[in-house]
This record gives C-alpha cells, structure tokens and sequence, in this order.
C-alpha cells in the first residue's frame, strides 16, 4: 500500500512538472506587450545612434558608416514565432520612416529607404530561419558560415542592388558607389549586432571571467583603438585585430561582437574626421576612407569569428579530455577499493581487475582519440576557413579592379595594401592548417622525376623580386645542371621559399645565394641546396630555438620583421618527411647558411625496403 502511494505522488509531481515546463515554454513565445515595448526603445536608440554615427559622412561625402537596426530586428524575428513578425516589422518600417523624415528627406524617398531595409530583413531572417538551428550558436563553424553567407553576404547585397537601382534613376547616383556604401554598412551592422543579440538571448553573455577583468579589456581594447586610429600609421593596424582576439578568447563571442563595435564608432569617427591610419596616410577622398575602413573592420570580423569557432573547438576538446580523465580516476579509485576489500576472492578479484583494466584502457584511447579528433578537426577546417577571408579578398579585388577602371591609383594602392593583408592573415591560416595536417598524419607526399634545373629556375624568378625589394643580388649555381631529382615538388619548393624569402626579410644591402651540389655517390644520389645571406645572423644561445613551434628569434614586441614561428618548423618536418635534414651555421652580424641535405627518393625506399 505504502508503494502504492508513492508511486501515484511520483505520478502527481511528474505531470506538474510536465505541466508547468509547458506553460514556461508557451510563456516564453506569447506575445509580451513591455519585452516588446523594450524593444522598441532599444531600435529607436540604434537607430539614433546610427544616424549619430553616419552624420557626419553622409553630409560629407553621402556615405553610410555602419546601419544598427536591421541586424537588432534580423535577431528578434530569429528569436521569436512567425507569427510576431509582422509586428517587428512594421516597427522596423515604421522607425526607419519616422527618423528620415527627421533628417530632411521626403515621405517618399523615407517610405523607399524603409522599403529596403525592410526587404533585406525579410531576406535575412527568411534564410537564416530555414537554416540556422532554432538555439543558433554562431561559434560553431556551419552555423557560422550559413550565417555569414546569407545574413552577411545575400541579404545585404540584395537591399543594396534594389536600392542602388533606385537612387539611380530617382537622384542619378552612381550606381556602384552608392551600391558598395549600403552593402558595406549594412553587412557591418548585421555582422556585429545580430551575432550580439542573439547571445545575449541565449543567455550566452560574457564569459565567466570577473566583472572587473572583463571592464580592464574593455578599457585596454578602446585604449589600443584610439592610439591606433587617433596617432599611428598603417603598419599598426593588426594590433587592433590582437586586442579584438585577445578580448574574444578571455571574455567570449559576446564580448567579440561588443569589441569589434566599439572599433567601429571609435575607428571610424577618427577615420572620417582625417585621423589615423587611413585618415593621414590616405590622399584620397572621404568616401574612400570610408570603404578602407569597413574593409578593415570585415577583415577583422572575418579573423574574429574565425578564432573563436577554433577556440570553441578546442575547449571542447578540452572538456572530452577532462571527462575522460574524470572517468579514468574515478576508475582507478574504485579499483584500489575492490582491491582492499576482496582480497579473501582471489579468482573474482583478478576477474574484475581484468574488466576494469579493459575500462582503463579503453578510457585511455578515448583521451588520445579526442586529442587526435583536435588535430583533424583542425585539418579538416580548410574549406571552412578559407572561404569567408577568400570572399573579402575577391570583393577587394573587385573594387581594385573598379577603382582601376576609374584611374584612381591611390585607391588601387590601398586596396592592394588591404589585401596584402588578408593574404598575410591566410598564410598565417595556412602555416596553422599545414602544421595539423603534419602532427595528425594527414600529409601525403607525391613525388616525381623533375630537372634540377627547372626546380633553380622556377626558385629564382620568384625570389628576385622579393631580393630587390631591399636592394640585394640574388645568384644561383648549380654543380650539374643536368641532374634529375625526385622529390615532392610542391612541397620541396614550399620550403626552399621559405628559406629564401627568410633570408630576403632579414638581408639589406646585402647578397644571397643558392648553391645546389649534386652527389652521385655509390649509394645513390643525393642533393644539398645551400642557401646564404650576408643579413643580420642569429645568435648561438638562439640556434636552439629555430625550429621550435611558434618560437622565433625576436619575440620582443619592438621587434622590426613579423611572423608567426612556423615556417621553420614546417620546413623541417616536410624536409624530414622526404627523408633528409635542415641544418643552420650562423654568425650573428655577418650572416646565415641554411643548408638542405636531400637523398634521393627512390633510393631511400629502396633502403628501407632491404
């Protein structure tokens, strides 16, 4: 009886349970009439703030910064029912007319102005609903591209052509500039507060890191923006980026939005009042500065985002290697107690043992397993990494290729110099890509009969640019230039370059040399490829720590030659994996002799083989 009556009280408190997480969830989507009200304000608020922002570039040169409210509205309609999204809507509409005839412009103009924007919400939302997960986290790589492509990309470019089309033939703007003004402001603005409202909807705020810290990175980040874009020149423009990572990794994806954010009312206010990198250094017009800065501020969006769908890997890797290590001793504890406690049943005692170890090393692998998951993630990501940094690059060229159209070489300049560096910042995705490819085994060689003479000359026409940009000589010799060697072509000249352009970097005024020394030995071939400069050497307590992962010889932050410390390091095992040795003499002042010793592949199959 008594089971009985507590199996029906189990009954009762089940259905309550189930009762009132029904009434919570339909809480949640009924329509509330203050969170509602409360969204209202925050929109007018983005919308002023936005206006604010775009004052003073608009009257200037009729260009927009940044536009807020769209990516706010994008954000609620993702977080709420369809059937509430007429209301946004139309509050949406309703805002952008309201605060355009506020600003001077005609009721039909404003009507039109709030039409695209509109559009471009209902674009956004439409694919990003159909695609993006209902509790969408944008630190996961797909969520992240989908909302890249069509929230970033499709629906801001759709607004922008429908609206460009309608200033054109309604004012006669231009229709590529006023096209590439509203597709950049929108993007930027979708890009960095969507992302934003949909975190905090979550309830994935900032990290769990102390209010205070969180406020001292903060202060750090708007610091380093004002320095930057307030006194300094280009070159210092990645320090930006550093700061955004580094208050992305401490205090999480939040934080990130809110950073990249601060830089663009900060950055750009100082860039459109003739301050900063691109407002001192740039001989060109208002508009111009503009569009450098929103290409910067994508860049930097891009590489943000793209750390932490990396750094959100790892910590779950992190997590499955702490659990595994959780069950290993919780494991290892029950065992010593089995053992205290049995001692007098030997045979079942040994039994259990054996099932236990069989747990232990079945937890063991899994540890090792997760840490390998990690290295292949990591190979595997190139595609996801590389499309979006691919996709500002080719809209960089695209407007290189217009401002070429136009004569504008100071633009064609700068536009050059943007994406230089995004380059930079793919190889540095590259180096990391290779690298995890090597450490999980992913790297396959594929090598064939090629002429010596060929691999010399195909060296030599890239690097003597690259030696004239500091005013040295580059020369080659080659003790048999009718030699045929057998290597990996592609990756052999990956890390030839890598040694040559180090010396370039390192050289001025200088000379460099490649010295090739065909061996016919009665062992088989061999090669050495020697490469020296007369640059500034390194010191011997350095030597050791050439080719250690991400180390470099100069790691002081005044340091004159970037880089990330994993050339070498790439080199070396490539190098290794072809069955030779990289050395280095060097003498710090006169100059370095790096120095590759290359058998032959096919002999040394045929050693190991016998």
């Amino acid at each position: 009886m008594q089971h009985l009556v507590q199996s029906l009280i189990n009954e009762r408190s089940l259905e309550n349970r189930i009762v009132a997480s029904a009434v919570d969830k339909e809480r949640r989507q009924s329509f509330s009439i203050g969170r509602f009200t409360l969204f209202a304000i925050v929109v007018i608020v983005a919308e002023g703030v936005a206006m604010l922002l775009n004052a003073q570039s608009y009257k200037l040169a009729g260009v927009s910064l940044v536009w807020l409210p769209n990516g706010l509205i994008i954000g609620a309609l993702l977080c709420s029912p369809r059937q509430q999204w007429l209301a946004y809507l139309a509050l949406g509409h309703a805002t952008d007319v309201v605060f355009n005839l506020g600003s001077g412009g005609s009721l039909g103009t404003s009507i039109a102005y709030a039409s695209f924007n509109t559009l471009e919400i209902v674009t956004a939302a439409g694919l990003l609903h159909r695609h993006l997960s209902p509790d969408a986290d944008l630190t996961q790589a797909r969520q992240l591209r989908i909302f890249l492509l069509y929230g970033v990309m499709v629906a801001p470019l759709t607004a922008a052509l429908s609206a460009s089309l309608y200033l054109h033939f309604h004012d006669g703007t231009p229709f590529s500039q006023s096209a590439r003004f509203w597709f950049a402001a929108d993007m930027l603005g979708i890009a960095t507060v969507t992302p934003l409202f949909l975190s905090y909807h979550h309830g994935k705020r900032l990290s769990r890191r102390s209010h205070r810290e969180t406020v001292f990175q903060f202060a750090i980040l708007l610091c380093v923006v004002s320095v930057v874009f307030g006194t300094s020149t280009f070159p210092t423009l990645w320090i930006v980026l550093l700061a955004l990572i580094l208050l992305g990794v401490r205090s999480g994806f939040t934080a990130s939005a809110l950073g990249l954010l601060t830089v663009i009312a900060v950055g750009g206010y100082l860039t459109i009042t003739g301050r900063g990198p691109l407002g001192l250094t740039l001989n060109h017009s208002l508009a111009d500065r503009t569009l450098f800065f929103q290409g910067f501020v994508a860049v930097s969006m891009v590489g943000l985002y793209i750390t932490e769908v990396a750094m959100t890997a790892n910590r779950a890797a992190q997590s499955g290697l702490r659990e595994s290590e959780a069950r290993y001793r919780s494991l290892a504890d029950e065992l010593e107690g089995r053992v205290a406690e049995r001692t007098l049943e030997l045979k079942q005692e040994i039994a259990e043992r054996e099932v236990i170890q069989d747990d232990l090393i079945n937890a063991k692998l899994f540890a090792e397993e997760s840490d390998r998951a990690k290295s292949i993630f990591l190979a595997n990501m190139s595609h996801e990494l590389r499309t979006p940094l691919n996709a500002i690059l080719g809209y960089s060229e695209l407007l290189e290729e217009d401002a070429g159209d136009r004569g504008d070489n100071s633009a064609v300049s700068d536009l050059q110099r943007v994406q230089r560096a995004g380059r930079h910042l793919l190889t540095i995705i590259n180096d990391v890509l290779d690298l995890s490819k090597i450490e999980s085994g992913r790297m396959d060689l594929r090598c064939e009969d090629v002429s010596l003479a060929r691999v010399v000359e195909d060296i030599a026409a890239t690097i003597h640019p690259l030696a004239k940009q500091q005013n040295n000589t580059f020369t080659t010799f080659m003790s048999d230039a009718e030699a045929i060697v057998h290597l990996d072509i592609v990756k052999f000249r990956q890390c030839l370059l890598n040694l040559l352009s180090n010396a370039c970097k390192f050289t001025e005024n200088g000379k460099i040399s490649l010295d090739v020394l065909a061996d016919h030995g009665p062992e088989g071939g061999s090669t050495r490829w020697i490469v020296k400069d007369t640059g500034i050497g390194i010191r011997a307590n350095n030597l050791s720590r050439l080719f250690h992962t991400f180390s470099q010889v100069d790691s002081s932050s005044t340091r004159r030659h970037d880089g990330t410390g994993l050339g070498l390091v790439i080199s070396r095992r490539l190098i290794n994996m072809m069955g030779g040795e990289i050395t280095v003499e060097s003498e710090y002042g006169r100059g370095s002799t790096f120095t590759i010793l290359l058998p032959d592949a096919r002999n040394l199959r045929a050693r190991v083989t016998n």
